[in-house]
């Protein structure tokens, strides 16, 4: 990237950043997990690229997307698969999970 470029770059994602619920995801106080490995079947592991843990034991599993096209069949059973996993630890009060298209500004929330 040129300076301008990096620049521009700051710019947008401070903005997709700035997003109230996005936002939320990197508030002071979280439990912050960053590329965890979870099993997720027999020789089976993934990576989500963000699980925040509130003071409740409440988990989110945020998954970054930065093409421009929507895949959500896809991506949401891959989030839902790191949901179910991390559901059978029974170490979270709840799990919930999203898939974030940061370029195109969509949330997809799955319960």
């Amino acid at each position: 990237l040129t300076a301008g470029e990096g620049e521009e770059a700051r710019r947008i994602l401070a903005e997709k950043l700035s997003r109230p619920e996005v936002a939320e995801w990197f508030a002071p106080g979280l439990e912050v997990l960053t590329e965890r490995t979870i099993l997720t079947g027999p020789g089976r592991m993934e990576r989500p690229d963000r699980i925040v843990v509130d003071a409740g034991g409440n988990a989110t599993v945020i998954d970054y997307k930065f093409g421009t096209e929507r895949n959500d069949r896809r991506y949401a059973r891959q989030v839902a698969e790191y949901i179910t996993q991390l559901r059978r630890t029974g170490r979270y009060a709840t799990v919930a999970g999203r898939v974030w298209y940061v370029l195109l500004d969509h949330l997809l929330p799955l319960p």
